[in-house]
């Protein structure tokens, strides 16, 4: 499975990504920069979290994650018992 999320303003830092089981959880804070406010923003700030439930098991040590530009790609590869497999028939 691959999941994006666009999370631009956030720093590495205040992000949380947790899973245990099927249950994926992204968590995290967007804080507003110190110094003059903005005349206007249209950017939400504070605390979010999202949860996702996965549809089939995942291998739990090949979950990667990586941030670029404003952009969360976790790649979360499916457990081997998970995948599909051809099986040959016998005549």
């Amino acid at each position: 499975f691959h999941l994006e999320a666009e999370i631009p303003g956030v720093k590495l830092a205040d992000l949380e990504l947790t899973l245990k089981g099927r249950d994926f959880v992204l968590a995290g804070e967007r804080k507003r920069s110190e110094g003059e406010a903005p005349a206007h923003s249209e950017r939400a700030y504070g605390r979010f979290e999202r949860r996702l439930r996965l549809p089939e098991d995942v291998e739990t040590e090949q979950v990667s994650a990586s941030l670029e530009n404003g952009v969360l790609r976790v790649s979360l590869p499916k457990a081997a018992r998970a995948r599909a497999r051809r099986i040959e028939i016998q005549a």
